[in-house]
């Protein structure tokens, strides 16, 4: 699918605290380790961790920890109330909220293709805007993810 400025909304997001689990990956095998993480580890677990926390929805989380080496966490996670304890084997991390590019993502296979497109098309033509390292890229998987394989992506930004 070629995505177009018109797929593009900023959007403000607000914060969120988010339970799962987390792998650090670099560009070079995050879709190997991501898959890992979704399909062995978190996957097999998440009826237990929907239903703990009262959530339909998942969220894969990118925060970047070196940008010339291209490494970063990532995390296979669901929304949780600041409350919520933490099942065994999971962890806690905040999401911070701000202003992201928000695109529809018809399927995983077309991911990698939009961060491609926002970061190495989009924001050159948009200049008022750039990405920032002031909060992560994540994916927001809906409940119907694994009948639809829609996905929305939100990528960070602030005016240049």
């Amino acid at each position: 699918m070629a995505f177009s400025p018109q797929d593009v909304s900023v959007v403000t997001r607000t914060p969120f605290r988010a339970i799962g689990m987390k792998i650090a990956t670099s560009m070079q095998t995050a879709h190997e380790d991501c898959s890992t993480l979704w399909y062995k580890n978190f996957g097999p677990r998440m009826p237990e961790i929907c239903s703990a926390y009262q959530q339909n929805e998942s969220f894969g989380i990118s925060f970047l920890t070196d940008a010339e080496k291209g490494t970063f966490d990532y995390w296979a996670a669901v929304a949780a109330p600041e409350a919520a304890p933490v099942l065994e084997g999971l962890a806690s991390v905040a999401v911070p909220g701000g202003t992201f590019l928000e695109l529809q993502v018809p399927s995983l296979e077309e991911l990698a293709g939009a961060y491609t497109y926002l970061f190495s098309q989009w924001l050159p033509a948009h200049k008022e805007y750039k990405a920032t390292c002031s909060a992560p890229c994540y994916e927001l998987y809906k409940a119907d993810f694994t009948q639809t394989g829609h996905i929305i992506l939100y990528f960070p930004v602030e005016k240049a």
